[in-house]
């Protein structure tokens, strides 16, 4: 762990699945990350961000559920499994926090809605919501795999997709020849709307990607826009 400065106060993580690379946090690096945050005194945030979305892998556990997580803070929403309007997610708070959490969430949302709420539960109780995630899962994963397909045939040489475990988008990265930013640009002239993985980033400028999403699209949607980018790549080579 960095000893450059004074420990913070907090740790914010996504270990399921890290945005936009896509790659997950090994229980090695969970329990290194574990181990220094408790003896320094640093409270854990973690944000269970896509788990439910796992493809490939065996299951690997939060780390709220693993030893020594007391001061472990874990979120999540049932947003993205759901849908976006439901508005509802989820805090497993550490239990010296609890009141404070309790207090501060009274001064904050004073009347939160109980129907969804009961309803969201009533449907976790009698087994629907698993159902619908393995569903989905299933869904998403036919849709990665298509994805991978296209790619493997419209883009081989000039594009590689690695292996990823989860999510809804996957780093696409592109030969030396061909620049991403170009791609990106060109992408939007057209009805392609694509973002560089450099687009998120702060100090690093060598990934060379674009960021390809494909849980909202058919297998055919895929293929057809794959067709569409693979002209772009081909017209953007150095």
């Amino acid at each position: 762990m960095p000893k450059r400065a004074a420990p913070p106060r907090a740790v914010y993580v996504t270990p399921a699945h890290q945005f936009p690379l896509g790659v997950a946090l090994s229980l090695e690096r969970r329990l290194s990350l574990l181990a220094w945050t408790r003896e320094n005194g640093i409270v854990l945030i973690e944000d269970d961000y896509d788990s439910e979305f796992r493809y490939f892998g065996r299951p690997i556990p939060s780390m709220k559920g693993l030893d020594g997580a007391a001061h472990v803070f874990l979120l999540g929403t049932f947003n993205k499994a759901l849908f976006p309007a439901l508005r509802i997610g989820f805090m497993v708070v550490p239990q010296a926090w609890m009141d404070a959490i309790v207090e501060l969430r009274l001064r904050t949302v004073r009347f939160p809605a109980p129907a969804p709420q009961k309803t969201l539960a009533a449907f976790i109780e009698e087994g629907h919501f698993a159902r619908h995630v393995r569903r989905m899962r299933e869904l998403y994963g036919e849709r990665l795999m298509a994805l991978r397909g296209a790619v493997d045939s419209k883009l081989k040489g000039a594009m590689r997709l690695p292996e990823i475990e989860a999510g809804l988008q996957i780093p696409a990265y592109l030969a030396d020849s061909v620049s991403a930013g170009e791609v990106g640009r060109r992408a939007k002239e057209t009805h392609l709307d694509i973002w560089t993985v450099g687009h998120f980033a702060i100090h690093r400028s060598d990934i060379n990607a674009l960021l390809l999403g494909f849980g909202a699209f058919t297998a055919h949607e895929l293929r057809s826009a794959t067709e569409d980018l693979a002209r772009i790549v081909e017209s953007a080579r150095a």
